[in-house]
């Protein structure tokens, strides 16, 4: 079994992207993203997962990452085996006043709004959007390391 923990996966969406969840419909302008995804069972294929375009779509985030019109950028993450920090997470985000579509990712954790939050209108002014994500993470879990790249699950120093 792979380690266990939460991450947050960078997407750049490239263009308008109108994406149906969960019975409901976003349109979600270009820019920067930040999705906050946990892995219970085994963080390395979790992510893995997530940066396979071609799947069956499971979950929210699959969406996204199945469409052309969104690029996984980077994968902030923290090994623990704590239970239910997205909460925290998403409001260390929504504190420094980001936002996103209501209940995308969240469904089965009530007390977060969303899990999916726009942190820049532009993909290439990503670094204080990549600093906020890092520091929530590393908050909340109490580290954050970043996974170089694709299919990449060696960490790498976030700053």
């Amino acid at each position: 079994m792979g380690s266990t923990g939460y991450y947050i996966l960078l997407l750049c969406i490239g263009e308008q992207l109108t994406v149906e969840y969960g019975g409901r419909r976003a349109t979600l302008p270009q820019g920067l993203y930040a999705y906050i995804g946990s892995a219970l069972n085994s963080l390395e294929a979790r992510i893995r997962r997530h940066l396979t375009p071609v799947k069956k779509v499971r979950w929210h985030i699959d969406r996204l990452t199945t469409s052309p019109h969104a690029s996984p950028l980077q994968i902030l993450a923290c090994r623990t085996r704590a239970r239910g920090l997205e909460p925290c997470i998403a409001s260390k985000l929504a504190a420094k006043g980001y936002s996103g579509p209501p209940r995308f990712g969240s469904t089965d954790n009530p007390s977060s709004p969303t899990h999916l939050f726009m942190l820049s209108s532009s993909c290439s002014t990503s670094q204080q959007g990549l600093r906020d994500a890092a520091e929530a993470l590393e908050y909340c879990c109490g580290e954050a390391y970043m996974i170089p790249w694709i299919y990449s699950v060696e960490p790498g120093p976030v700053r």
